[in-house]
């Protein structure tokens, strides 16, 4: 997620993002993404507001393209990072972790 995080914000962004994250996760938020997304997301809510869906589907997109999860749409990834799905964020990392292993 990072590498797509930083080609949308750029590398200063992705800092500045990273930054404001650690101070409101108090750890480093790729570790809270994994054990907690529902907790991820609120914090990303504290910084983007009402914007943190959109923000989150930008983002979805990009990883969906990427590891070719054609199955899965960007408001469905929202909707696992709010809890309201059943299917969880492991589930769909091992995916990712798989499709990734096969474009090698």
């Amino acid at each position: 997620m990072r590498e797509e995080l930083e080609s949308i914000l750029g590398s200063s962004g992705l800092m500045v993002l990273e930054y404001q994250l650690k101070k409101i996760v108090g750890g480093d938020p790729y570790e809270v993404l994994c054990k907690d997304p529902k907790f991820f997301y609120s914090s990303l809510r504290k910084i983007f507001k009402d914007s943190t869906d959109h923000f989150l589907k930008i983002i979805m997109r990009d990883i969906i393209q990427n590891y070719e999860l054609n199955d899965i749409s960007p408001e469905k990834l929202v909707s696992v990072f709010k809890g309201e799905e059943e299917e969880s964020l492991e589930e769909i990392f091992n995916r990712v972790i798989e499709r990734s292993l096969k474009k090698r």
